[in-house]
């Protein structure tokens, strides 16, 4: 918790999304040390979608909706039903080939090298998913959806997204 926010005394029931995001973080780091692969060195928890300018991973907050993961948000729920949170992991890494190189002076092995760190990436947090929500929930998965989304580079980083839909714990 910040330092401003010991100044008030808050309900521990506000501080539910807060501790799932960082229990998400915490695994996100336990599942790459499983698997004995690197996880670039900046690691946080933000909402919204985050900045990409460095190698980094990243649990951020995308959305909450009243109701169970797959409900359609646009259909009206009773205000006493389940919350469900949408958030996406990203691992963002320096390309090793970039739209200003020529593709003739790379081989194809270089070319691939990217897709490589992606495809492992993806494969990681995909096979982990019971991980990260057993330290948000500390027990078994409830129901979730989970899609994995491979975006635009940006800069000279490319990502690895997945964004999980799971119950608020």
């Amino acid at each position: 918790m910040s330092q401003e926010l010991a100044n008030y005394d808050i309900s521990e029931e506000a501080f539910n999304l807060l501790h799932a995001l960082e229990a998400m973080q915490g695994a996100l780091v336990g599942v790459y040390q499983s698997y004995n692969v690197p996880l670039p060195d900046r690691r946080y928890w933000t909402v919204g979608e985050p900045v990409i300018d460095c190698e980094q991973a990243v649990v951020s907050l995308a959305q909450v909706y009243l109701g169970t993961p797959g409900d359609e948000a646009t259909i009206p729920q009773a205000c006493n039903v389940p919350k469900t949170m949408v958030v996406d992991v990203t691992v963002a890494r320096k390309q090793t080939f970039t739209k200003s190189k020529t593709a003739a002076t790379q081989t194809p092995e270089m070319m691939s090298q990217d897709a490589s760190w992606a495809a492992i990436d993806t494969w990681i947090i995909m096979d982990s998913l019971q991980a990260f929500v057993s330290d948000v929930w500390g027990g078994p998965a409830p129901t979730m959806i989970a899609t994995s989304q491979l975006p635009t580079p940006q800069g000279e980083y490319f990502m690895t997204s997945v964004r999980m839909s799971l119950l608020v714990p």
